[in-house]
């Protein structure tokens, strides 16, 4: 999955078998992230679920194992199953976590990958709903993006599309500058 897919990082539970796995796939040269949660699972799931609710999170609208990732979400903490709410409460807890430095790293490394993507697709700007309170954005290609106060972002057209189809508008750039 990680050479189809080649993501940045994976993220594992650096506990007991975890901490085996994440020498075994960093000797394999598979990108690995360790995260040690501070909560138990429901306490993880609990703090997560603010950003869920929020609307902050998208999922695909089809995908073969949309149904039952959803049906383990919206049964847990009383499912049989919880292994995938556990990975996605500790996937959403390492995303949010800054080293120190954190925005100047971000600043330039949005500023790389806009020089880098230029001819990789087309960039729109958009604008938050009125009633939303969203200040960070994690985009499908993988980016996370701070808004400023007024809620405008520009983005890759393709991450922009499920923001569009859920409340937010198009920004004209000679609109803003009038």
């Amino acid at each position: 999955q990680a050479e189809r897919h080649k993501p940045s990082a994976i993220v594992v539970e650096d506990k007991s078998s975890g901490t085996a796995l994440i020498q075994e796939l960093r000797e394999a040269g598979v990108p690995v992230a360790g995260f040690i949660p501070k909560e138990d699972k429901k306490q993880r799931m609990s703090i997560q679920s603010i950003d869920i609710e929020s609307g902050l999170v998208f999922v695909p609208s089809v995908a073969h194992w949309l149904d039952a990732y959803l049906h383990e979400l919206s049964n847990f903490p009383n499912g049989k199953y919880d292994d995938q709410v556990d990975s996605t409460s500790q996937f959403f807890g390492w995303i949010k976590t800054r080293f120190p430095g954190w925005g100047v790293f971000e600043f330039y490394s949005r500023e790389a990958k806009a020089l880098l993507n230029k001819s990789a697709g087309k960039y729109i700007r958009v604008q938050r709903p009125a009633h939303s309170q969203c200040s960070t954005l994690y985009t499908l290609s993988g980016e996370q993006i701070n808004l400023g106060a007024d809620g405008i972002v520009s983005l890759k057209e393709e991450d922009a599309i499920p923001l569009l189809r859920n409340g937010w508008t198009k920004v004209d750039l000679e609109a803003t500058l009038a």
